[in-house]
């Protein structure tokens, strides 16, 4: 079976990922008020995520949540809220550079899909190896 390469684009608002739905993007990634590295965009909040996963769902589209910080001991009560947030709304899957939040998604979320961002920082086969194990 061949597979078709999915087109991902960025969305910075609702606006701008339904428009991205579209004009063809088989997905979306965004990001919260929180633990992602656009901290100066303006970002989704909780309510606004839930409006885009239903759109999302209602049109066969996908969406996948930035969380994309090191996150640090003081904000680990926080991820973890966000976390069930996320999983409550059952997007596509989360998007993350910490290994710790990879830890804690495997251990207690593992029914959220994750995906390394290019900040995690792998360079060569053994981390490739571990992360696929993960």
């Amino acid at each position: 079976m061949k597979h078709l390469p999915e087109l991902l684009l960025p969305a910075g608002n609702l606006e701008m990922a339904i428009a991205a739905y579209q004009g063809g993007a088989d997905a979306v990634y965004a990001g919260l008020q929180d633990f992602n590295a656009r901290q100066r965009a303006k970002n989704f909040s909780i309510n606004e995520l839930s409006t885009l996963t239903d759109y999302a769902k209602d049109n066969h589209k996908k969406i996948y949540i930035v969380l994309n910080t090191l996150i640090k001991n003081n904000e680990t009560f926080d991820i973890v809220d966000t976390l069930s947030l996320i999983s409550d709304l059952k997007v596509d899957g989360v998007i993350v550079q910490d290994l710790g939040l990879l830890y804690l998604i495997k251990k207690y979320f593992n029914k959220l899909a994750v995906h390394s961002s290019t900040q995690m920082g792998i360079h060569n086969s053994l981390g490739i190896s571990f992360s696929q194990k993960e």
